[in-house]
């Protein structure tokens, strides 16, 4: 049995929690309620900046830019970076901008001033980083006049700090169009070369636990690995991308903080099998999959992983995939596109649109 998780002295739990507990002591209820109050204030006097016939976005290979050129009766217009930071740091008008707190990061490192003036721009924030990146998202939200963070993780906080409008909006697979995804439903189907899973993570010192979890799946899969450069991937055409996703039955997910990744939607999009670790079932249930679906999920504890135990679990995933294609082709197309429709990011983007709706839309208290 694998004891990495269990080595931690006593004594250091008991100043962790000892540390927390003064931190949350600390915490000024007034200061909370009064910048919850101050947001909602200042969202109602920019509501008339709300401009609902287009929407502008970034032009990123790694976010947006498979979003299609409309979205419900919304336009979708793509901004090249010139532009999108342009209308963001150099204070441009070109109206309702989403916006990451990726884009959100790089235009604060562009113009340090950006948070000491009003933006002509009415915009709505997409947290994709919501789980560990705290200090981060609390000034992306204090900046934006629409927060909605992507993961479950730290929800509570977000909603207390930012009020009863800090909706969760989860992710979706970024990788492909919603067109060049229903094109590939033949490669979809048919067998796959390995059943070993394919996990390669981005290496970040601070994400141990990520860290060590990729590592113990190395021993039974060389396809699981923890790499310094990921570039070489987003590089690939859209066919080369699905290649990876195509080639095993199986792909490992491991979180940074209790989030549910990009990763985790391609694959359900790609009708792969997802290892996962136990303590994200609670967050997959409440995406309401059908049974189809988590047929297709696969949990394991990382603390009780062996190389016996990480082998029954690859057969598993195998046992489970055989079962899913099983019902022919047209079940296959059926199930492809409906995943298509429910996990695509342009799903996703229909629903911030909707939440913003409704929340300038309502009357003022």
């Amino acid at each position: 049995m694998n004891n990495h998780f269990n080595e931690v002295p006593y004594d250091l739990l008991v100043n962790l929690a000892n540390a927390v507990e003064r931190t949350i002591g600390a915490t000024n209820d007034r200061s909370i309620v009064q910048l919850a109050t101050t947001l909602t204030n200042r969202r109602e006097f920019r509501r008339r900046l709300y401009k609902i016939d287009e929407l502008f976005i970034r032009d990123d290979p790694l976010q947006l830019a498979n979003v299609p050129e409309a979205v419900g009766n919304r336009k979708i217009v793509k901004l090249q970076d010139d532009l999108f930071f342009g209308a963001l740091v150099g204070n441009q008008r070109v109206g309702t901008i989403l916006l990451t707190n990726n884009d959100f990061a790089r235009a604060l490192s562009l113009d340090h001033s950006l948070l000491q003036r009003a933006p002509l721009n009415f915009l709505i924030g997409w947290d994709i980083d919501s789980h560990h990146w705290i200090s981060n998202s609390i000034r992306f939200a204090t900046y934006v006049d629409c927060y909605f963070p992507a993961q479950f993780t730290n929800l509570d906080l977000y909603q207390r700090l930012f009020g009863d409008t800090t909706v969760q909006v989860p992710l979706g697979s970024v990788q492909w169009s919603m067109e060049q995804l229903l094109s590939f439903s033949d490669c979809l189907s048919k067998p796959r070369q390995s059943n070993l899973p394919f996990g390669i993570h981005g290496f970040y010192q601070q994400f141990y636990q990520r860290n060590a979890i990729v590592s113990q799946w190395n021993t039974v899969s060389p396809y699981c690995l923890l790499s310094n450069n990921l570039t070489s991937y987003s590089s690939l055409s859209p066919s080369e991308r699905l290649g990876f996703w195509t080639g095993t039955t199986t792909h490992l997910v491991v979180p940074v903080n209790g989030d549910l990744p990009f990763r985790f939607f391609d694959g359900l999009i790609t009708l792969s099998c997802l290892l996962m670790p136990f303590n994200l079932k609670h967050q997959v249930n409440m995406l309401n999959l059908d049974e189809g679906e988590k047929n297709l999920i696969v949990y394991f504890r990382p603390s009780t992983l062996t190389s016996d135990e990480m082998n029954r679990l690859i057969e598993m995933c195998r046992h489970q995939w055989e079962q899913v294609i099983a019902g022919g082709a047209d079940e296959i197309t059926k199930d492809i596109e409906a995943r298509v429709k429910n996990h695509h990011v342009s799903n996703r983007i229909e629903r911030l649109i909707r939440e913003v709706d409704e929340i300038m839309h309502e009357d003022p208290q």
